[in-house]
């Protein structure tokens, strides 16, 4: 499919009849504005595409948030500390800035019996909540179906505009 604007001749590289979708990104008088730009058919996978794989990383980092959850200080090192993800919008869709430490406290247990507890008796554990990370989990992977639907119905509907191309 890449490179199908390349193709001379057919109906689909007069800009006129290529399938556009309305946007708000990129525009400078924000998202309530009425100024938008038109996405071709390439440009709109392109953004689904980079949605699910944002999407994904955002699961990859609460599974191992979630796996760090019971990791305790040890040896006057402190437990894991929560990670999550920065991002942006771009024309292109959303990007990956950076991972955010999240500064919420450790959780201190009180253990008088563990050799790893402070002169107090607590235990300090990381400050994952593997709730917390189900959550981030569901909602970051209903955002990645989404995407990934979105993808598969515009190449339907690129397929089908194609055979009504050769049809007609």
């Amino acid at each position: 499919m890449a490179g199908i604007g390349n193709i001379s001749g057919g109906w689909w590289n007069r800009p006129a009849n290529m399938p556009t979708l309305q946007t708000h990104l990129g525009s400078k008088m924000g998202p309530h504005s009425h100024k938008t730009q038109s996405l071709g058919v390439n440009g709109a996978m392109r953004m689904t595409m980079k949605g699910a794989a944002f999407e994904r990383f955002r699961m990859d980092v609460s599974s191992v948030n979630m796996a760090n959850a019971n990791t305790i200080r040890m040896n006057g090192k402190d437990p894991y500390r929560r990670q999550m993800v920065g991002g942006k919008s771009t024309k292109n869709g959303p990007e990956v800035t950076k991972l955010i430490a999240d500064e919420r406290p450790f959780k201190a247990k009180y253990e008088p019996g563990n050799p790893h507890a402070d002169e107090n008796g607590n235990v300090f554990y990381s400050n994952a909540n593997p709730l917390e990370e189900a959550i981030e989990m569901v909602t970051a992977r209903s955002a990645h179906q989404a995407n990934i639907q979105a993808f598969k119905s515009l190449e339907k509907m690129f397929e089908d505009a194609l055979t009504i191309g050769k049809n007609g």
